[in-house]
């Protein structure tokens, strides 16, 4: 009986074994995967930052190039003002 019983225990001690041996494995496939998943996440991570970084250079050339042309566009007004006003008083020539 006392053999039988130590079998037995033997047994129930080498299935607990084993299946907290499968666990570990499992567990170890899981940061495995989390891992890749991880690295796969900062390269994107990376990317996005390097996009917005350019987006937001294009964006500031943009604003820049919005305010030279307004600027213009204020000279111009004004020097068309300037020339109304010149018809306006008679002080322009008209060639024929």
């Amino acid at each position: 009986k006392s053999l039988s019983q130590e079998e037995n225990l033997k047994d129930q001690f080498n299935h607990t074994l084993s299946t907290y041996e499968e666990a570990l494995k499992n567990r170890e496939k899981i940061v495995s995967i989390t891992q890749q998943q991880n690295e796969e996440l900062a390269t994107q991570l990376q990317q996005a930052l390097t996009e917005l970084a350019n987006m937001e250079l294009q964006l500031r050339h943009a604003v820049e190039a919005s305010q030279v042309a307004n600027e213009k566009v204020q000279k111009l007004e004004r020097l068309v003002d300037v020339l109304r006003k010149k018809v306006g008083t008679g002080t322009m020539r008209t060639v024929i």
